[in-house]
């Protein structure tokens, strides 16, 4: 549940508000998603993400993030 009200209640929410990225984590699947460039009700821009991934931030300069150590 929680997931899916991340994915279609809460980003939509997100990118009305101008809120500049997003990401979303699926601990049970260990993967996830970068959203970014919002424009009303969406973001232009996803990224996918899952096990042995580093994931970058495109808002905070030199973020960047290995996905193992977020997943646990």
């Amino acid at each position: 549940m929680t997931l899916s009200y991340d994915k279609n209640d809460k980003l939509p929410l997100y990118a009305r508000a101008g809120i500049s990225e997003v990401w979303v984590i699926d601990l049970n699947a260990g993967d996830g998603e970068v959203h970014s460039e919002p424009v009303p009700e969406a973001y232009r821009e996803s990224r996918s993400f899952g096990s042995g991934d580093r994931v970058a931030s495109g808002i905070v300069e030199g973020l960047s993030v290995p996905v193992d150590e977020v997943l646990g």
